[in-house]
């Protein structure tokens, strides 16, 4: 094994003190101007060109030709966007424009909306009759029937909330229409094939304005066979028009206490006070939240949710609506009871209903209580339950003209044979009567012709 040397220490130099000095640094001025050596070396007669160094601090970049092509890539998407962006610009003006030349078009032939208080009161009685043209039952219009206007302010907020909260809940805020929910029919159109129509979009406005404005002609005909309204783009850009023009003119809450005093609920109660009295015998200012609740859903379609023959029905629909109400109330009323639904009875008279689940599940007990006991209107009409039968068919093929069955003038020609029937209901009752020992108290009976089969 050799021998370890020891460390051998660099060489320093030391000042007379002991301490050491600083290695000495070439000088060099990096921005200094230098001349070429020939001018130095005293060259005459060539040219000089001082020659500064670079920075050396500073960056000098190579364009590659990627960056090349990705600045070229860059401006051509630049110059696209704004095309698209130009183009785009121009599809809407030329929209806005071609909506307000379709708008003013339509306008022009619209009725005035101005008669609109005189056109509430203009109905017309349904007739049903017996196969032999014998009169059943007269279906009366408004002004014969069951019907009392009342301002809206003797109406109960809690009956404005929940039809507000069913029919409309953006009813203070949209035009007399209501975009969204518009686009939303029209999808749900489109994914159905076109099977449903454009069906659910129409604002309180627009079932005023449908109701009033847009019978047909021929349902003033007694033998016509026709629907009562229109069902095509053109009718229903009419009346979203007409329904903007109405809610330009008159207030929110004149449009809703026409509505609230036209609307049918069933059992010839033409308007709400008339509900108010037929279901519950009080005042429509004296309704309760369940009541309100019970009201608000039958106008949908009165023959279908009727109480005094489907009960259990009508209960699911008064369900539905205080669901309608819980949501419509928002969070905050849920959380802290403050807000709501709002409701206006007059221009400067404006207040919210909040309605909790709590609030919900009273409202539902109040009308499903056992002692509460409905009695049905005495109707006088020959054969009431085929009278009833025929109206819950015509309100079932039509949604839409659920109301139209009330006061367009149908004339209804039924199969009904009145003595058949009279024959059928005496032998009914007697082989009923001939039970009565076994506690047999309903019976059927099923006619067919021999020689048809009819």
């Amino acid at each position: 094994e050799p021998p370890k040397l020891p460390p051998v220490s660099p060489k320093v130099n030391l000042d007379p003190s002991g301490m050491p000095l600083p290695n000495r640094v070439p000088e060099r001025d990096s921005y200094a101007t230098r001349v070429q050596r020939r001018i130095v070396a005293g060259e005459a007669g060539q040219p000089t060109t001082p020659t500064h160094l670079p920075n050396p601090l500073a960056r000098t970049t190579k364009t590659t030709p990627r960056r090349r092509q990705a600045r070229k890539v860059f401006r051509t998407l630049t110059v696209i966007a704004l095309g698209l962006a130009a183009l785009g610009v121009i599809a809407v003006a030329a929209v806005a424009s071609y909506s307000v030349y379709e708008y003013s078009r339509i306008a022009r032939t619209l009725p005035d909306p101005g008669d609109l208080a005189d056109r509430a009161s203009s109905f017309e009685s349904t007739y049903i009759y017996d196969a032999g043209g014998n009169l059943l039952y007269e279906i009366n219009d408004p002004n014969k029937g069951r019907r009392t206007h009342v301002p809206l302010d003797q109406i109960s907020p809690y009956l404005i909330a929940a039809t507000i909260a069913t029919e409309d809940r953006d009813y203070y805020n949209h035009p007399g229409f209501d975009v969204v929910a518009i686009l939303k029919a029209v999808y749900r159109a489109y994914r159905s094939g076109g099977a449903q129509g454009v069906a659910g979009a129409s604002t309180i406005t627009q079932q005023l304005t449908r109701a009033l404005y847009f019978r047909l002609a021929e349902c003033d005909k007694p033998d016509a066979d026709v629907a009562c309204y229109e069902k095509s783009f053109e009718r229903k850009l009419r009346e979203i028009v007409l329904a903007s023009e109405i809610n330009r003119r008159y207030t929110k809450e004149q449009v809703l206490e026409l509505y609230l005093n036209e609307i049918y609920y069933g059992n010839l109660a033409y308007g709400i006070e008339a509900a108010a009295k037929t279901y519950f015998d009080k005042d429509a200012k004296d309704l309760t939240l369940g009541e309100a609740a019970f009201l608000a859903g039958l106008p949908q379609s009165p023959a279908i949710y009727d109480v005094y023959t489907d009960p259990e029905t009508v209960f699911n629909r008064q369900k539905q609506v205080l669901i309608l109400m819980v949501e419509a109330s928002g969070e905050e009323c849920a959380a802290t009871g403050i807000g709501g639904i709002k409701v206006n009875t007059a221009a400067e008279q404006e207040q919210f209903i909040c309605v909790t689940n709590q609030d919900a599940v009273a409202a539902i007990l109040e009308i499903t209580d056992p002692n509460r006991v409905f009695n049905p209107p005495s109707i006088d009409a020959k054969y009431p339950h085929w009278v009833n039968y025929i109206r819950f068919l015509l309100e079932g093929q039509d949604g839409e003209n659920a109301q139209a069955l009330y006061r367009s003038g149908y004339r209804v020609y039924t199969t009904l044979n009145p003595a058949l029937q009279d024959l059928a209901e005496a032998e009914v009752k007697t082989q009923v009567d001939s039970l009565a020992a076994s506690n047999v108290t309903d019976g059927a009976l099923v006619a067919i012709h021999p020689a048809t089969g009819h």
